[in-house]
């Protein structure tokens, strides 16, 4: 597929590999292709997908080429940054990423919440489980930037981490929406 010009070839019932060929044997002698020259041959077929309407596949030769993108970056900057987009988005592909970026940190936080003891919580409170269960109410609402005030830090600490986690919630919140618009979209 390298050197084919292909823009106007619509392919009807083909059964796509997720990796093309000339990735998988990208280091063989008789092929010998670059990283660059991947991220092209993926963006090629791409849009050849979009131009026919074939929006599923066009969306995973994106992922492909973002991923050929990424390896063949010269910059660690950009590559620490295109493999955060892909771990919390897929590329933007993946909302399902996303949302579970979204649980983990929810449940991470109520976990340092209630282990650290850094929270007041309602007179009614009083066993382990219950603790456990008002952190976790507390993550999701702090997450979600509600700040109802039923429960809140007591020090310094827990003030810190309130203030991480509503940043990284209105992000991730953020970022859900526009990949699942995204998505909808096609």
């Amino acid at each position: 597929m390298n050197r084919a010009y292909l823009e106007n070839v619509a392919f009807i019932d083909c059964e796509w590999p997720e990796k093309i060929y000339e990735e998988e044997h990208m280091k063989d002698e008789d092929i010998k292709l670059t990283f660059k020259e991947l991220e092209t041959i993926y963006r090629d077929s791409k849009q050849n997908m979009q131009r026919h309407g074939d929006y599923s596949r066009a969306g995973k030769f994106y992922y492909r080429e973002m991923e050929m993108k990424r390896k063949g970056s010269d910059s660690r900057k950009k590559r620490i940054w295109l493999e955060l987009y892909n771990l919390l988005a897929g590329y933007g592909e993946k909302p399902e990423r996303t949302a579970i970026s979204a649980l983990v940190t929810i449940l991470a936080f109520a976990f340092i919440y209630w282990s650290i003891s850094c929270l007041h919580y309602p007179e009614d409170v009083h066993t382990a489980l219950e603790k456990a269960v008002s952190s976790l109410y507390f993550s999701f609402v702090t997450f979600t930037t509600l700040g109802l005030g039923d429960i809140h830090p007591v020090n310094s600490l827990g003030r810190s981490l309130v203030c991480c986690e509503a940043v990284i919630g209105a992000f991730l919140i953020a970022l859900f929406v526009v990949v699942f618009a995204r998505k909808m979209m096609r």
